[in-house]
């Protein structure tokens, strides 16, 4: 391919180059997500529509207009930019994104960005929504999975019980995990579908027609997989929800999905085909000028070289410990909770167990409470450096992140996190957990702040000294809303009278 006058393929490797470390960043985060797997296959898709279409496009190419140019590679600059200082892969691959459509325009104009515009959607299919959005369809999906099949196994006589995602059978449990509430297979055959009407140039209105079908097929699979097993394990005592006939049973529901997939398009009237229109002559446009390409290829390797070093330094600290700082609070400081809180009665009597971690001159003081039916472990961690977000904590030990949802209470008091965790068999742990800094601001904020301004501290700006209460429920279900309830009633009390305790502490 002849490169057009002032682009040459110097400048092109430099700005490609930029996005190198980032996006192995990405992609590397994305291989630890299962649901997320198939990008491998999505980007050989993309790859074949990028080599096919290409051919398609009259030569010599006709570039575009530089100032869409320059707007389009500015965005993914600052992009760029930003990724490499907070460290963010996904904002990293979103600049990508741009700068591969700002490249596209700049070699070829609308004529080949048109012509791309397939394998560019198939780059957008291994892209995850921001703020959580694919964590909430999971959860979704989770709680339509166990509660159709439940109305399933009402309908084939099968005596069970439900107790959050968990299915109780007499005398077993059957855990409605990711794999099996469809995650997994909603976003592998929404790609799938995607790219089977690409490679056949349907119209526009086939994928509104065309997808919502099958995530239609794709949830009604992963029922009758629950609902079967579940009857199998009743009647037969057969297991095909674990173990590798649980993976035989996903590789034959997704040759499924791809059959439907392909049955489904083929009942689509044959006039909705996109005819390949011969391209249309262009006037040939000034590129832009060969100094300012150069200049941005440069500031884009510059930022190559940063983020391969943020990289490297990533690697070998892969999640940023919990680090102990210097704290306002004097020699001896104590901390102590009544007897009882409401319905609850303190299982210990004296002062609380305190446990410290000597290497980081962490302490925890911990407290457990009971009421009927019900046990709760209440600490205080301190003192903190910057805001540490505890679920790290619980995932680097085998817990599994099931939902974090920031509460904030009607009445004025201040905000709290409530996480729900799984861990394999069949445990679930509710944590409601809050940080407070020295001057008495309770500092929880949604997780996306969370995120940005804890690596704007990681670059020294603004670290604080801080101290968490949480409280943690362990069981094998999740808590009913009346015990919820009463968790959240233990947790606000306690942080309120710790609160007390450790602004009167502090030295002023």
């Amino acid at each position: 391919m002849q490169s057009p006058s002032g682009l040459n393929r110097s400048t092109t490797g430099l700005i490609v180059f930029g996005f190198a470390a980032i996006l192995g960043a990405f992609f590397l985060n994305l291989w630890k997500q299962p649901e997320y797997q198939f990008f491998p296959q999505a980007l050989a898709a993309a790859g074949y529509f990028a080599w096919s279409r290409l051919k398609e496009v009259e030569r010599p190419f006709s570039p575009g207009a530089p100032g869409i140019t320059f707007i389009l590679m500015l965005a993914a600059l600052l992009g760029l930019g930003l990724a490499t200082f907070i460290w963010s892969p996904w904002i990293g691959a979103v600049a990508a994104m741009l700068a591969a459509i700002g490249l596209l325009w700049w070699h070829g104009g609308g004529a080949l960005l048109r012509k791309m515009v397939p394998a560019l959607v198939m780059c957008l299919t291994v892209l995850p929504p921001p703020l959580g959005l694919d964590l909430k369809l999971n959860l979704f999906l989770r709680h339509l999975a166990t509660v159709f099949s439940s109305r399933a196994l009402d309908l084939l006589g099968v005596i069970h019980s439900v107790n959050g995602n968990v299915i109780e059978l007499p005398g077993q449990k059957l855990l409605v995990e990711e794999a099996c509430s469809g995650i997994n297979s909603v976003l592998f055959a929404t790609a799938f579908c995607l790219f089977y009407l690409l490679w056949k140039r349907r119209a526009a209105w086939c994928y509104v027609v065309c997808v919502p079908i099958v995530l239609v097929f794709v949830v009604m699979g992963n029922i009758v997989r629950i609902a079967l097993g579940a009857w199998l394990q009743y009647h037969d005592s057969i297991d095909i929800l674990t173990g590798w006939k649980h993976e035989v049973l996903s590789m034959v529901l997704v040759v499924i999905y791809i059959v439907l997939v392909v049955s489904l398009e083929s009942l689509l009237p044959v006039y909705a085909v996109i005819k390949s229109r011969p391209p249309r002559q262009l006037a040939s446009r000034r590129m832009m000028r060969p100094a300012w390409a150069w200049m941005a290829a440069v500031v884009f390797a510059i930022l190559g070289l940063v983020g391969c070093v943020r990289a490297w330094d990533k690697y070998q600290h892969q999640v940023e410990p919990l680090r102990a700082a210097s704290s306002a609070l004097p020699d001896g400081a104590r901390f102590h909770l009544p007897d009882h809180i409401g319905e609850w009665k303190r299982r210990e009597s004296g002062e609380p167990p305190v446990k410290t971690i000597e290497t980081l001159g962490l302490s925890s003081a911990y407290w457990t409470f009971d009421r009927p039916g019900l046990t709760a472990v209440v600490a205080l961690d301190y003192p903190i450096w910057g805001y540490h977000d505890v679920v790290d904590c619980y995932t680097r030990i085998g817990w599994m992140l099931e939902s974090k949802n920031l509460i904030t209470p009607v009445d004025g008091t201040p905000p709290f996190f409530l996480v729900e965790l799984q861990k394999e068999p069949a445990g679930h742990a509710s944590l409601w957990f809050g940080t407070i800094n020295e001057q008495g601001e309770w500092v929880d904020t949604n997780t996306v702040k969370q995120h940005f301004f804890g690596r704007l501290e990681a670059l020294g700006m603004a670290r604080q000294t801080t101290y968490r209460v949480q409280v943690l429920v362990v069981g094998a279900g999740a808590p009913t809303l009346p015990e919820r309830e009463a968790v959240a009633e233990l947790y606000r009390a306690a942080a309120d009278e710790l609160a007390q305790q450790l602004n009167q502490q502090l030295r002023r």
